[in-house]
């Protein structure tokens, strides 16, 4: 008993030192950070076959978009979130498959968890059942996400991530059909994640980027203008369901070009049509996919039509994780690979 008391107290310096280069490490990460507050991380996870989207704003709140199949998420957060950080201000989830909405009951049972989107899709299964239960013990402050709606990350450097779909209940809705879709921006730089969104809902917002413009138009002393290129005159094109429009937003501000294009549905066929990238011209396409995935994504039509417009793709499944940053003016990709 002696014995051990005596090694104890010869240790006791070592464990304070240890202690102590802990707290200092912790210290200069939070230094350098505020050094560095001018820039936006998005880092696009390798979780697999799904989709996970880590954002961090200048002033260092954080939110992550979709949380892919598993608790692998964990794994790849802890890569890109400051060491010893147990919280986290948001949580988005676009649509209630598992591949975006399993992992974040690991993430919510590790982290504290302030505010979680949804779309209001519903699905009978027991994933769907399991979050509900994780965000309702979370106490988390729940919100259904609608068109128009700003959930803003940095107000003194004016970082937002802007709903643009649904613009309705969805509850009935399939998974895909009601997806969150919604548009990252800082500056003069954004991000349009397309989470699960099929070739209907794609072809719905350029129709209402159309609108918007034609809408503007008529108030514009330049009736002459020239229309943004690869847009076309609008039209209700998609399901019918979807039209009549109301008047109930600003579609003059509905723009859908971005720097960058999270693909919809993991470069699925059913998704990332020419109408959307048009209109979008990213100067790059994510795709998020797990390494040789039984549904063979993405497909081959869609990387050719990528090809065709010369966007240049970056894949999770070739790259590992991708992580842009930008201080809303410069645009880099800090890190592909794995």
């Amino acid at each position: 008993m002696q014995k051990d008391k005596i090694n104890h107290l010869r240790l006791a310096p070592f464990y304070f030192l240890i202690s102590l280069l802990v707290f200092n490490f912790i210290i200069w990460q939070r230094v350098l950070a505020s050094e560095n507050n001018e820039i936006l991380k998005v880092a696009f996870l390798d979780i697999g076959q799904g989709d996970a989207i880590y954002i961090e704003a200048p002033n260092g709140n954080q939110m992550i978009v979709d949380g892919g199949p598993d608790k692998k998420i964990l794994l790849e957060l802890s890569k890109v979130m400051p060491w010893g950080d147990n919280t986290i201000d948001a949580i988005l989830v676009t649509n209630p498959d598992k591949d975006h909405m399993a992992g974040f009951i690991d993430v919510m049972d590790k982290y504290e968890v302030g505010k979680v989107f949804e779309p209001g899709t519903q699905k009978d299964t027991i994933i769907y059942q399991n979050f509900e239960k994780a965000v309702k013990k979370e106490s988390a402050e729940k919100n259904i996400a609608r068109r128009g709606m700003r959930i803003v990350l940095d107000s003194q450097k004016r970082v937002y991530f802007e709903v643009l779909f649904p613009d309705r209940d969805v509850s009935t809705w399939a998974a895909n059909d009601g997806s969150i879709v919604g548009k990252l921006v800082y500056g003069e730089k954004s991000f349009l994640l397309m989470g699960d969104a099929p070739e209907k809902i794609e072809e719905y917002l350029v129709a209402l980027e159309d609108l918007g413009y034609e809408r503007s138009k008529s108030f514009s002393k330049d009736q002459n203008s020239p229309r943004p290129p690869g847009l076309k005159k609008p039209q209700p094109r998609g399901s019918s369901e979807f039209w009549p429009l109301s008047d109930d937003f600003n579609l003059s501000s509905f723009i859908l070009r971005s720097d960058v294009l999270k693909l919809g549905h993991h470069g699925s066929k059913t998704s990332s049509s020419e109408t959307l990238l048009q209109a979008v011209d990213a100067e790059y396409a994510i795709i998020s996919a797990g390494k040789n995935n039984k549904y063979g994504h993405p497909n081959k039509e869609v990387l050719d039509r990528l090809n065709k417009y010369k966007i240049p793709i970056l894949g999770t499944y070739e790259n590992g994780t991708i992580i842009f940053e930008t201080d809303g003016k410069e645009l880099q990709v800090n890190q592909a690979g794995k």
